[in-house]
């Protein structure tokens, strides 16, 4: 399975200063700002058949992130991103497509 995420927000909060955790909640992400896709095969066990799939995530009502850098560089990599879209009561919107396999799809790398 591959996953994407990309999440574009209009604020954050970085209490700690540059190199240390960002923080945004659903309010800061950018209307159409949260991008989160999930693509793969599914294999039926009965017959060995494959039927690739798509999962993306849109609206967000609720939920939030944090970003942990690298080190304490005012520049730096990411090491780490968790991004939460919805809730138990406020759930995001998905879009889940399955398709029948057609016989000269590449498996995913």
């Amino acid at each position: 399975m591959k996953a994407e995420v990309e999440v574009d927000v209009k604020r954050y909060r970085q209490p700690g200063g540059p190199g240390t955790d960002i923080k945004f909640q659903a309010a800061d992400i950018n209307s159409d700002g949260a991008y989160v896709e999930f693509t793969g095969v599914f294999i039926r066990r009965v017959d060995n058949k494959r039927f690739p799939f798509r999962v993306l995530f849109g609206d967000v009502n609720a939920g939030g992130g944090d970003v942990f850098p690298a080190d304490r560089r005012r520049e730096t990599t990411m090491m780490s991103k968790s991004v939460i879209l919805g809730t138990r009561s406020m759930s995001a919107t998905v879009t889940t497509a399955l398709y029948e396999a057609e016989d000269d799809v590449p498996n995913l790398r």
